[in-house]
């Protein structure tokens, strides 16, 4: 008999973001986040070019550890939800909600975990929703940062932060 009981939690932040949604949510997308996540390479399964659609599949590593993705919703300009798989470790689901806030744009991070093995639990007793809370300042600093230099996104799209006063 198995007594293994897998842990759950429900992580939750806001970032503030100093540009439309339009602007903001590509920065969410697998290749979107190459642009303020160091070390971010996803590898694409399918589609091969990676373009966001349901069931764009792609994988990622990190700390050693290869990690499945899978977008399971995607609303362009408003929500994505993605699931991911670390073997031996856990299961998450991570959605990500745009909306305007001023001339710039509230993004809502939730992040749902469960444990697959002991250790997953563990590694989910590590992610408080203090030290979530902190990840969500170091996201919102990175991104802005990126919004304030205008990303090579932006600037194919003709944007700037500066465009916003």
């Amino acid at each position: 008999m198995n007594s293994f009981v897998a842990a759950h939690a429900t992580r939750r932040g806001t970032l503030h973001l100093h540009a439309p949604p339009a602007h903001v949510f590509p920065l969410f997308t697998p290749e979107g986040e190459r642009e303020w996540v160091p070390g971010w390479s996803p590898r694409y399964a399918w589609p091969p070019d990676g373009s966001v659609r349901i069931g764009t599949t792609f994988f990622t590593e990190h700390a050693g550890r290869a990690t499945t993705w899978m977008v399971a919703s995607h609303e362009p300009g408003v929500r994505v939800v993605y699931t991911r798989v670390t073997a031996g470790l856990n299961a998450v689901r991570v959605e990500v909600s745009c909306a305007p806030e001023g001339e710039g744009s509230a993004v809502t991070v939730r992040y749902d975990y469960v444990g697959l093995t002991p250790a997953g639990n563990e590694s989910i007793e590590q992610v408080t929703q203090p030290r979530f809370a902190e990840w969500m300042r170091e996201w919102e600093q990175s991104i802005n940062t990126v919004l304030a230099a205008g990303s090579p996104a932006d600037q194919e799209r003709g944007f700037t932060q500066s465009q916003q006063s």
